[in-house]
């Protein structure tokens, strides 16, 4: 089974970037945002940090919903504001990649925009920012 979390590079964090810190009073988990600007970043001695793996519900809380589920892969499509199909993401199981496809208008095929790998919620919603979606 996939680990849930891991515990993040201080090269991952930026501001906007989601991760949990354990508060040092209670022994909880609290979901932090990163929001420092520039020249400050959290204390990389600090182990009680981690983040989660991106999963199914994060992929959902960005707009898209389940198509189909395989034990290879599971393919997420999201709908332009005419309610049309406009972008598949497959989550790949076998190598843990991401690909993202553009619907062409009138069901003319796909292009594939992105194919890698996605480690968080944070990263994905970054890269959809970048690729207009």
């Amino acid at each position: 089974m996939k680990e849930k979390y891991y515990t993040p590079e201080i090269e991952e964090f930026y501001v906007g970037f989601e991760y949990e810190y354990k508060n040092s009073t209670t022994g909880d988990w609290q979901k932090e945002i990163f929001n420092r600007g520039i020249g400050f970043a959290p204390n990389p001695t600090v182990k009680d940090c981690r983040v989660k793996y991106l999963d199914r519900d994060d992929i959902e809380s960005l707009g898209f919903f389940v198509a189909t589920t395989s034990g290879m892969e599971a393919a997420y499509g999201k709908r332009d504001d005419k309610n049309e199909l406009r972008f598949i993401l497959r989550e790949k199981y076998h190598n843990n990649t991401i690909q993202i496809e553009r619907v062409l208008y009138y069901n003319a095929g796909k292009t594939t925009l992105f194919e890698g790998k996605i480690k968080n919620k944070s990263e994905l919603k970054k890269l959809l920012k970048q690729l207009g979606i």
